[in-house]
């Protein structure tokens, strides 16, 4: 039996969904070379320095418009955010039309191990930071 979804877990799903749209809409709004010459970053106003997140814009921008090779030099991470909101967006929604909690082969394996993705994942974004700033 399938089991009903709880009101947080509807909110969170719409979250996603939410997310993920405003992405898409606020990337293919951007133009083609989005903020040249405009500093927003608050780190790297500080330090002169560009942080570990520096480039994610471009990088979703130039994805959205379908420059895969452009959004990996800007930031290899972009790909991974927008499939990953991608795939949480497209879970929240089936989730919230069916109504119910979609079942899948891994649901338990990520419940144990998703801090130990988390982890990793932030571990690899500071590694390519540091090895971006001495490049």
């Amino acid at each position: 039996m399938h089991e009903a979804l709880t009101s947080s877990e509807r909110r969170k799903g719409w979250w996603y969904v939410g997310l993920f749209v405003g992405l898409l809409a606020a990337s293919w709004l951007f133009p083609h070379t989005p903020l040249d010459g405009i500093i927003w970053c608050p780190f790297r106003r500080l330090t002169g320095f560009e942080c570990m997140g520096c480039g994610m814009t471009r990088a979703c921008v130039a994805l959205v418009h379908g420059r895969l090779i452009e959004s990996l030099t800007y930031h290899a991470f972009g790909l991974l955010l927008v499939l990953g909101l991608g795939v949480g967006a497209a879970q929240g929604l089936a989730q919230n039309v069916l109504d119910r909690r979609l079942d899948w082969s891994g649901r338990r394996l990520w419940q144990r191990h998703q801090n130990v993705v988390w982890y990793a994942l932030l571990a690899l974004l500071v590694v390519y930071w540091l090895v971006r700033m001495l490049v």
